[in-house]
Parts: C-alpha cells; sequence; structure tokens
C-alpha cells in the first residue's frame, strides 16, 4: 500500500515537472520572440511601435540614432551617386542640343530642349536617389547647407562630384558628334551644345538677373515639392524627381532666352572645360567679355534667395511641434518614419 502511493506520489511529481518545463519553455519563446530583431531590411525599416513611441519611458533618441545610423550612407557611395546622376543630367540635356544644333535645327527647337532638359533632370534624380540626396547642382547643394539641411563637411565633396560628373557627361556628348569636324565646327555656336551664352539682345547684367531669378524659382521648387514638414506631405518620394523636372521645364519655357537658363554651376563649367579641350581653346572663357563667371557665381546667389523666401513666406508657418527635417529625412517617405 505504501509503495504504490510512493508510485503516486512520483508520477504526480513528474507530471508536475512536464508540465513546469512546458511553462518555461513557452515563457521562453515569448521573451525570444519578443526581443528578436528582424534580419530582413524591409521589415526593419517600418518596425516602429506607434504605442512605444508614446510611452514616456520609451528612449526616442536612442531609436532615432539607431535609425540613422542603420541608413547611414558613406560620403564616397554619395559621391559616386551625385557623379552619375550629374553626368546623366548633361549627357541628356547637351545631348539634344548637339543634336539640333548639328542638323541646323532639323532635328527638333526650343520645345524639344526645354523638354529634355527636365526630363534629364528627373532621369538624374531617379539615377542618384539611391545612395546620395540627388542635388546634382552645386547651388542646391549650397542652399541646403545654408538651411542647416545639409552638413557643411559634405559640401565640397558633393560640388566637386557635381562639377566631374558633368565633365564627363560632356565628354560623351563630344565624343557623339564631334570627332572628325573640321575647324568651321568650332564656333560660338557649337560651343552652345556645352555651356551657355547671352542671347544677341540681351546684356551681361540682364543675364545675370535672369540667373538668380531661375535658381531662386528652382529652389523654391525644389523645397515645395520635397516637403516633410507639413502636417500631410505635399507627394510620394517617387514623385518628386518628375515634379523637380517639370519645374526645371517651366524655367527653360519662361526664363530660358536671355541666358539659356544654365541655374547650375557644374552644369555650365564642367562641359566649358570640355569645349576649350576638344578644340575651342579659350574662347569658351572669353566670349561675350567673359560671360563664363555669370552662370556659375549667379545660382549660387539665386539659390540661397529662393531657399529663404521660402522659408520666410512658407516654411517657418508650418506648425511648430514638428521636428524641422534634417537633410537625411528628404531621403523616403519611409525613412522619414525613423
Amino acid at each position: 500500500m505504501v509503495s504504490e502511493i510512493d508510485n503516486a506520489n512520483s508520477e504526480l511529481a513528474m507530471m508536475g515537472s512536464s508540465s513546469a518545463d512546458k511553462e518555461r519553455k513557452k515563457s521562453e519563446k515569448k521573451i525570444n520572440a519578443d526581443h528578436h530583431t528582424p534580419n530582413n531590411d524591409d521589415t526593419h525599416r517600418v518596425n516602429i511601435d506607434s504605442a512605444m513611441a508614446d510611452d514616456p519611458n520609451y528612449d526616442t533618441d536612442s531609436e532615432k540614432a539607431t535609425c540613422e545610423e542603420y541608413f547611414d550612407v558613406p560620403l564616397w557611395r554619395e559621391c559616386i551617386g551625385e557623379i552619375l546622376g550629374t553626368m546623366t543630367l548633361v549627357a541628356f540635356g547637351d545631348g539634344v542640343v548637339g543634336q539640333i544644333v548639328i542638323s541646323d535645327g532639323g532635328a527638333g527647337n526650343y520645345t524639344n530642349i526645354a523638354l529634355t532638359w527636365g526630363m534629364a533632370v528627373t532621369a538624374g534624380i531617379y539615377v542618384s536617389k539611391g545612395t546620395s540626396l540627388s542635388h546634382l547642382n552645386p547651388a542646391v547643394t549650397f542652399s541646403f547647407a545654408l538651411l542647416r539641411q545639409f552638413p557643411w563637411k559634405k559640401v565640397i565633396p558633393y560640388m566637386i562630384s557635381q562639377l566631374f560628373g558633368a565633365f564627363v557627361g560632356a565628354v560623351l556628348v563630344w565624343s557623339v558628334y564631334f570627332p572628325g569636324k573640321d575647324d568651321s565646327y568650332y564656333t560660338q555656336e557649337t560651343a552652345g551644345v556645352f555651356s551657355t551664352y547671352p542671347a544677341a539682345n540681351a546684356t551681361n547684367l540682364n543675364c545675370f538677373w535672369t540667373e538668380v531669378v531661375g535658381t531662386a524659382l528652382l529652389m523654391a521648387g525644389i523645397l515645395t515639392v520635397s516637403e516633410v514638414r507639413s502636417k500631410t506631405p505635399t507627394m510620394p518620394d517617387w514623385l518628386t524627381p518628375i515634379m523637380v523636372g517639370g519645374v526645371v521645364v517651366i524655367i527653360g519655357m519662361s526664363f530660358g532666352f536671355n541666358s539659356g537658363y544654365a541655374i547650375n554651376p557644374a552644369r555650365d563649367l564642367g562641359p566649358r572645360l570640355v569645349a576649350m579641350m576638344c578644340g575651342w581653346g579659350t574662347d569658351p572663357f572669353t566670349w561675350d567679355d567673359y560671360y563664363f563667371w555669370i552662370p556659375i557665381v549667379a545660382p549660387m546667389i539665386g539659390g540661397p534667395i529662393g531657399s529663404f523666401l521660402y522659408e520666410l513666406l512658407l516654411g517657418m508657418h508650418y506648425k511648430r511641434d514638428i521636428k524641422p527635417v534634417t537633410s537625411r529625412d528628404r531621403r523616403t517617405p519611409v525613412d522619414n518614419a525613423c
């Protein structure tokens, strides 16, 4: 009888132990699941619990820092993006001008130029947006830095990359249209394939002001279509490059006659250097009373003017409880969730 009781007690003890083991394993699985960090990139990008964010004990600064570190891109990759994007922009933009000039107007007109330059900007942004902030323009980079939306330590690398990309894009255009041509082709008209010059009835001062106005409008347009501080964002990220290209088309259609609307120092200086080295000599820098400096300096003035006017008239009036954007916030709406 005692033996039977002992056996029963032993069986009960084993059952209790087994049950306890099961409960312990369940507990461990739950803890592991709660602390598990997904390996999938897409899951990690959006795995921010709004309930935790609302918790006053939740360390949002730590989460923000972790997220910024996760999306950090080395500077050299950003520079490659700027090179490729600006090269694309100039190759298509100068390419359409080359086609029209070489064909003596038989392959298009000014409307083709304005539309293609806008699409070239869009293409350049799409090419570069995966690794860089797709400025493709020293005036844009400088303006964002002045607005404290871009780090000053990256300004010079970005500008050098943009200039080099524009140079390479112009070399591609030259290699397609000009090898084998005789000296009669090396005129100011054909040099206009690569860089801008004033119209016959426009003074240099007039062109300077035109470039200031055009670049100011460009920056105001860029800030408008990429605004993320408003309660309802202006548009989805994938549409932004198309809208920026549209802004360039509008500027070309309305303010392009006097100066050729360079509105981008790299887009003008890089190809001008190519023209100098590929048969035109120093003439591209001396024509029209040394006009070359105007498409370089004027956009660097116009860009900040447009940026500050935008901030004064629009940007500063958004809800003050929304944190001002940083350069990284301009990447994608998914990134902005961080």
